[in-house]
C-alpha cells in the first residue's frame, strides 16, 4: 500500500509545466524595466560604534530591499561576485544532489535517496553564507522523510531535531512531503522546546565581524550569546573587506567557544581607495571621478552613501545616492534620531531617498557647456507693430472709401469721379477724375 500512494504524494513536489492557455489574459505582457543595482557604503564614523553604524547599514539595506524598482545588495555580495569568491561550483553541486535525491524518493529508491540527500546536506550546509537557509532546511525535511520510508524511524526522528534546533520556525511542508510525517514532526519540535539550553562565545580573526546564529544576528565580535538549544547550530561571519565564513557549532550545558578566521578579500582594496578619494565630493552635484571605478569594479548603477555620527542620545544619518552611470547626485537626505529608535526610523529612510528619483540615466549638461546660441529675429509677420500699422492703414482706407460716397457732387460730370474733402467747416477743392 506505501508503494502505491508514495507516487501521488511526493509528486505533489514536482513543479507543473506552464500551458499556452495559463497565459494572462489580455495576450503577453510587456517586458518590465531591469532593476537598477544599488549598494551601500559605509563612511568612515569615528564617533559612532562599529554595532551602532551596523544597525544603521542593516536597517537602511532592508527598506531598500522593499523597493521592487532595485536590486539592492551589500558590498560583501558584489565584492564576492566580482573576485569569483561565491563557492558556485560547491552551490550547484549540493543543489544537483538535492533534485537527484529527491528524483530517487519518488522513484522509491529509498538508498540512493538517502544517499544523494545527505550529500546535499553536507554541501549545503558548508556554502551557507551563499545561499538561502531554507535550502538547507528542506535538504533535512527530505532526509529524514527517506529515513522513514526507508523504515529507520530513529534516524529520521534525529534528523527532525537536527533541523529545528538551528530552525525551529521552520514549517513542514505537507503539500510537498508524506502528510503522515507530520505528527513526527510536531513531536520532534516538543523535543527540541524541552532541551537544555547553552551560550556560545563567538570569536573571530580580525574581530569586529557581524556574527549570526542561525541566520539571526548576535553582535559585533567578540560577542555571545545564551539561551540556544543543545545540538548543532550554524554561525556564519561578515565583515566588509573579508569573505563570508560559516562555522558548525555544538550546543551544550557547558559554554562553547566558536572562533573562525577571516580571509581578506582580494578586490577591496580597489573599492577602499577608490572611496576615500570619492568622500570629499560628497554633496555635490557631480561624484568624484573615481566613481566610475565603483561602476566598474562593482558592476552597480547607484551607490547610497551613508554617514553617521553621533551626538548625545541621537545619532544623525547622512545620506547621498549618486547614479554612477552619470556620476550625478540624485538625492540627499538628512535625519537626526534617537538612538532607542534607530533601526525603526532608519528603515524608512529609503522611500525619503529615492522620493521623485530618476531611476533612468539622466544626461545634463552644464551651463557652460551649453553651445551659444544667436539671438534670431522675429518675423516680421508676427510683430505687434506689423499688425497695429497694418489695423491703421486699413482703417483710413474704409474712412476714405465713405467720405467718397458721402461727398459725390450732383454737378459732377458723368463718367467723371469728383470729391471734394471734408474738413469739418470748410471743403477743399474739387478733384476731378478723368
Amino acid at each position: 500500500m506505501r508503494r502505491l500512494l508514495a507516487p501521488m504524494v511526493f509528486a505533489l513536489a514536482l513543479p507543473v509545466p506552464a500551458r499556452a492557455d495559463d497565459a494572462p489574459a489580455g495576450g503577453d505582457q510587456p517586458p518590465k524595466d531591469p532593476p537598477v543595482k544599488v549598494t551601500t557604503f559605509a563612511l568612515p564614523h569615528p564617533d559612532v560604534s562599529e554595532d551602532v553604524m551596523v544597525q544603521v547599514m542593516r536597517a537602511l539595506e532592508t527598506g531598500l530591499k522593499k523597493n521592487e524598482r532595485l536590486e539592492m545588495r551589500d558590498l560583501d555580495a558584489r565584492l564576492a561576485d566580482f573576485s569569483n569568491e561565491v563557492p558556485q561550483e560547491q552551490v550547484d553541486a549540493a543543489r544537483a544532489a538535492m533534485k537527484a535525491g529527491q528524483d530517487a524518493l519518488l522513484n522509491l529508491d529509498v538508498p540512493g535517496a538517502v544517499q544523494k540527500l545527505q550529500e546535499a546536506v553536507d554541501g549545503l550546509a558548508k556554502v551557507l553564507p551563499y545561499i538561502k537557509k531554507q535550502e538547507l532546511a528542506d535538504a533535512m525535511a527530505n532526509l529524514a522523510v527517506a529515513y522513514y520510508e526507508g523504515g529507520d524511524k530513529r534516524s529520521g526522528r534525529d534528523t527532525f531535531v537536527r533541523l529545528l534546533t538551528w530552525r525551529a520556525d521552520y514549517a513542514y511542508p505537507i503539500d510537498k512531503l508524506p502528510p503522515k510525517y507530520a505528527a513526527t514532526f510536531e513531536e520532534a519540535q516538543r523535543t527540541v522546546d524541552k532541551a537544555v539550553r547553552g551560550s556560545l562565545e563567538i570569536v573571530s580573526d580580525p574581530p569586529g565581524a557581524q556574527a549570526y546564529v542561525d541566520g539571526r544576528y548576535i553582535g559585533i565580535t567578540p560577542c555571545s550569546t545564551d539561551g540556544q538549544p543543545a545540538g548543532e547550530h550554524f554561525v556564519t561571519f561578515k565583515k566588509e573587506g573579508f569573505k563570508k565564513a560559516v562555522a558548525a557549532a555544538m550546543v551544550s550545558k557547558k559554554p562553547q567557544k566558536v572562533t573562525v578566521q577571516l580571509s581578506q578579500s582580494e578586490k577591496y582594496l580597489l573599492v577602499q581607495q577608490a572611496q576615500e578619494k570619492i568622500e570629499p565630493s560628497l554633496g555635490q552635484d557631480m561624484l568624484a571621478a573615481e566613481g566610475d571605478d565603483l561602476k566598474q569594479v562593482l558592476g552597480i548603477d547607484h551607490a547610497v552613501f551613508v554617514k553617521a555620527s553621533g551626538k548625545g542620545d541621537k545619532i544623525q544619518v547622512d545620506c547621498y545616492l549618486y547614479d554612477l552611470r552619470t556620476r550625478r547626485r540624485l538625492s540627499t537626505v538628512k535625519k537626526t534620531v534617537p538612538r532607542a529608535e534607530l533601526e525603526a526610523q532608519i528603515a524608512q529612510l529609503p522611500s525619503s531617498i529615492y522620493l521623485n528619483v530618476n531611476y533612468e540615466p539622466e544626461l545634463v549638461a552644464k551651463k557652460d557647456d551649453l553651445p551659444v546660441q544667436q539671438k534670431q529675429r522675429t518675423p516680421v509677420y508676427k510683430a505687434w507693430w506689423f499688425w497695429t500699422a497694418t489695423a491703421a492703414v486699413l482703417a483710413a482706407g474704409a474712412g476714405v472709401a465713405i467720405a467718397i460716397v458721402e461727398t459725390r457732387k450732383p454737378g459732377c460730370p458723368d463718367g467723371d469721379s469728383c470729391l471734394s474733402v471734408n474738413t469739418g467747416s470748410h471743403s477743399a477743392a474739387l478733384l476731378t477724375f478723368p
